[in-house]
Parts: structure tokens; sequence; C-alpha cells
């Protein structure tokens, strides 16, 4: 792990503390740290330490002198992308819905990230007196999106309906809500 001498994220924020351990074997160095899950790119600097089987540090300019502090490290950056699911618009007919009537509600999601969306995930429509999702708000159906309709690519989009039932409770009354729809 002391081989690793800089490891940064997105925006130069220091990760250093993040790697769990470096395994050499041959030419070929593994390090291992904690996942990184924001986009962007990320650093590593190894070196200048690292000896090879005969004992002979790394001399990474070729200049025959090794393990020289700034000229003898090896930087690589990677760079981290994923995708980035939006809901683009929702659908239902507004007019005369009741407690307790079903009724459908059809929205659209666009990955509008770097990368395709490869794995599942759920869809989840809800109920509430505002525009923003909190924990008042009450769920009112989950769709999850499986292999099959997989992957979604960067720019495409997927339309789906759901049939969906406000419960009528004992606190219900009339008035302006809105239907929210999270992926």
């Amino acid at each position: 792990v002391a081989d690793v001498t800089s490891f940064t994220g997105p925006g130069g924020v220091d990760l250093l503390s993040a790697v769990t351990s470096a395994v050499a074997s041959g030419d070929q160095v593994t390090v291992m740290f904690a996942p990184q899950v924001v986009a962007g790119t990320y650093t590593m600097t190894i070196g200048p330490d690292i000896a090879d089987t005969q004992g002979n540090l790394m001399d990474q300019d070729a200049d025959g002198v090794g393990g020289e502090a700034g000229d003898d490290t090896y930087s690589a950056d990677v760079q981290v992308r994923s995708p980035d699911l939006t809901v683009q618009s929702i659908a239902f007919d507004a007019s005369s819905k009741q407690f307790g009537v079903p009724f459908d509600v059809m929205y659209m999601v666009e990955n509008i990230g770097d990368d395709p969306a490869t794995l599942g995930w759920a869809d989840k429509v809800y109920f509430s007196t505002d525009a923003t999702l909190d924990a008042g708000d009450t769920l009112l159906g989950t769709q999850f999106v499986v292999t099959g309709d997989l992957p979604l690519a960067p720019g495409e989009t997927y339309t789906r309906a759901a049939t969906v039932t406000v419960p009528l409770e004992a606190d219900s009354s009339a008035g302006s809500f809105f239907i929210l729809v999270v992926t």
C-alpha cells in the first residue's frame, strides 16, 4: 500500500485512505480500494520505491537511476462514467381522479449519462401533496426494469404505463396533489 503515493478522484479529492491493498506479481501490480461511484477522472500514482525481483528500483524515466522521487513514478488515469436515468415526462388524465379508483400513469425515462444502464432497476410511482419526494409521500407502485429491456444506451428512452390507486384513508380530503416517478 505504501507504494501507492497518490490516489485522487473527481475534483482532486484525496482517496489515498481508500486503498486497501497492493500486490505485485511479475510485471503487474494490482491495487484494491473501496468502491468508487462518482463519475469523473480518477488518478493513481505508484512508485518510486518499487523494486523488481533483482532489487532494482523503478526507473520510469529510463535514465539509469532508479527510485528518483520526481521521475520514477507511474500515473494512470481512469475515467469513470455512469448511466444517469432521468424521468423526462409523466402523464395521466387528471380530471376527476378519486381516492380508491385505479388510473393509468404513463412516464418516459431517458439515460442522460455517458454509459449504458446494464443492470436492472426499479421505477417507483408516488402520491404527494407537493412536487418534492419526501418521507410523507405514498408509494403507489413499483415497476422493475429487467435484463430483457437492457441495456439502455446513452440518449435512449423507454416509456412505461403503471396502473395505480390512491388509497382512500380516513384523513383523505379533496385538493391538488402530485404524481411523482423516481427511477
